[in-house]
């Protein structure tokens, strides 16, 4: 490839475009090389644009961007602390998990505000199928072995969507089928230990399995985040898993 400057009527046009010859013939090239940008130039013109940029100016962007920050994280922590104060009053927020299903309640507040709340109650066609997973899986079935067997007969066990190793796993150590809703099993998307959930004051649901079930699957699963039975929970629920969790 080469590149050949037009010939000129006079000497004095000095932004007529540069050609260049490709090999299918020659075609116009769309900047000229003196309009090419080069790093030093680009340097130097942001700096110069920083520094002419008046301190005021600055002063007030920075403000008017910690304003709506500080804005937008008082928005999450309140919604935060409302979703934290409905999970001690045992209402239940996001999708049922398998086994459950939602029912609608209007509840209105001192200040006159009406709202909608959710609590779980026990599916009729799939409640039967969680203690099942339960017992196989404490007999000595994986959950690979567990979500082949349910996906084989689906009209004995009606799957959520699909029946996968991460379905059964997922509904193998979720506190809500002890009848209780638990809140911050997660933060910032890592999982925490038992002994740092939030446990709803009162049974808020029906229990599909018993806490030696649970338990024992849960830290069959997860057996780095044993903990002693009191320290799990709402007090109640420890005691009553006194015995400890099956292996």
């Amino acid at each position: 490839m080469t590149i050949t400057p037009p010939a000129r009527s006079t000497g004095t046009n000095h932004d007529a475009p540069v050609v260049v010859e490709h090999d299918d013939g020659w075609a116009p090239w769309s900047a000229s090389v003196k309009d090419k940008p080069r790093p030093v130039r680009t340097w130097l013109y942001h700096l110069v644009c920083e520094l002419a940029w008046p301190v005021f100016v600055q002063e007030r962007h920075r403000l008017e961007t910690a304003a709506i920050r500080d804005y937008q994280h008082e928005l999450a922590f309140r919604a935060w602390y409302r979703r934290y104060l409905d999970a001690i009053d045992g209402w239940w927020a996001g999708p049922p998990p398998y086994g459950y299903q939602v029912h609608l309640h209007r509840i209105t507040d001192d200040d006159g505000r009406t709202r909608t709340l959710r609590r779980l109650e026990p599916d009729e066609d799939r409640a039967h199928v969680v203690p099942v997973i339960f017992g196989w899986y404490l007999n000595g079935h994986g959950p690979s072995a567990i979500a082949a067997r349910l996906a084989a007969e689906p009209d004995l066990y009606p799957p959520p969507g699909r029946w996968t190793v991460k379905v059964v796993r997922g509904l193998l150590t979720n506190p809500a089928y002890l009848g209780y809703v638990v809140h911050g099993r997660t933060h910032r998307g890592v999982p925490q230990p038992p002994r740092q959930w939030t446990w709803s004051l009162d049974q808020a649901h029906p229990a599909l399995v018993g806490p030696a079930q649970f338990w024992g699957s849960y830290y069959r699963l997860h057996p780095g985040r044993r903990t002693q039975p009191a320290e799990v929970g709402p007090q109640r629920l420890g005691a009553a898993s006194a015995d400890g969790p099956s292996q």
